[in-house]
């Protein structure tokens, strides 16, 4: 053993260095005290998740009180809860179709009909994928037309700023689901067409929002909506002729294409 100060040869009972007199047991327990240090906590994950929670909330509550408003004022900060806004979004439309199926076939069953299985993987999780799709293509599309009206905008801010636009129909969405598994099929029914038409205002209004901030010479928000409507209806025609065919193929529903 050598003194840790010096390097002065040291006996094993040794509690002082006799050269330097550097003490041999507070050396010691400096290094067990180094070695004893504890490891930094681990992160929490309920707790990361409660402040999202919240996060999410104020800004659900915010887009209630002034949806285009608060649309202008959200960035690419507010990215998360934009993310969370749309996969609410694609997750209830195809969830609410299988809802008024499920609920038409129990109807069909009280009269003693035969009626096809329901199927939750075809109709709520493959619409699911097709649904994020078409929002991520409809976001590129909008960031694209906004940089042609010359505003400084990136894909996170505008997914910001869409998720913050469609709260409004997503909370429609949650009252028609609400009711369809209440069996209250008509007044479901209603807040699924209301909740639709306040999604399609909220695509036209989103454009309107980007273009708050950008310059009078760029590309006119008029021909940008005209741009955004046209390409995004060819997409939506082809995902949609693609994924009805994969639907009724699965289903071993006879098609006559």
């Amino acid at each position: 053993m050598h003194c840790a100060t010096c390097g002065n040869p040291l006996n094993e009972d040794s509690k002082f260095c006799g050269k330097c007199g550097a003490s041999v047991l507070a050396e010691h327990a400096s290094a067990s005290t180094v070695e004893a240090a504890p490891l930094p906590p681990q992160k929490d994950y309920t707790a990361t998740a409660k402040q999202t929670g919240r996060q999410f909330y104020r800004f659900a509550l915010q887009a209630l009180q002034e949806p285009f408003r608060a649309s202008q004022r959200v960035d690419g900060s507010q990215r998360t809860n934009g993310f969370i806004a749309l996969l609410l979004l694609a997750f209830l439309m195809p969830f609410f179709s299988y809802l008024a199926a499920r609920n038409a076939a129990r109807g069909l069953w009280a009269f003693g009909e035969s009626v096809p299985d329901v199927f939750f993987g075809v109709l709520v999780l493959q619409p699911f994928l097709y649904q994020l799709l078409f929002l991520a293509v409809f976001i590129a599309v909008n960031l694209g037309v906004g940089k042609w009206m010359r505003v400084e905008i990136t894909y996170m801010s505008v997914m910001a700023k869409y998720g913050s636009l469609v709260i409004l129909p997503v909370t429609g969405l949650l009252a028609a689901n609400l009711f369809m598994l209440l069996s209250m099929n008509t007044v479901g029914a209603f807040f699924f067409f209301v909740s639709i038409a306040l999604y399609v205002t909220a695509s036209t209004a989103l454009l309107f929002s980007i273009h708050s901030g950008g310059e009078a010479k760029g590309l006119d928000v008029f021909y940008g909506v005209v741009m955004t409507s046209v390409a995004m209806a060819v997409f939506f025609l082809i995902v949609m002729m693609s994924m009805i065919d994969r639907m009724i193929g699965e289903m071993g529903v006879p098609y006559g294409w």
